[in-house]
Order: C-alpha cells, then structure tokens, then sequence
C-alpha cells in the first residue's frame, strides 16, 4: 500500500508442482519479495517516498522459517 491505497496484487496459479505447502507459500513470498523490489526500485527513481521496511505478511509457519 501507498499513501493508502493498493499499489499491486496477483492471483494466479503457480507454474511448477510444490510438494508441501510450506514450499508453495515460500515460493509466492519469493516471488512477491522480487514484484516488490522491483516496484520500490521503479517509486526510487521518480522520487517517491516509500516507508521501509516493507512488509511481506506470510501465514505459514514453515515458510517463515525459510525465510
């Protein structure tokens, strides 16, 4: 979120087969820590403020552990 409202979301399936949960929720904080970056990279450039850290919400207590 910026200044309040929703900068980006995504719904969609995941390309490859996880065996586990825990991998298939590491595999999607992955890919949003990388859609992230990469916005926050793109606001950096045209001078916009952006609070750090930025916040990643995983509910998966196996995946948290990964990370």
């Amino acid at each position: 979120m910026l200044e309040g409202a929703v900068v980006g979301q995504l719904c969609k399936k995941q390309s490859g087969v996880s065996l586990s949960t825990m991998e298939a929720e590491f595999v999607a904080a992955s890919l949003t820590t990388s859609e992230s970056l990469g916005l926050y990279e793109l606001l950096s450039e045209i001078h916009v403020a952006v609070q750090k850290p930025i916040r990643l919400h995983v509910d998966n207590q196996g995946a948290i552990k990964q990370i």
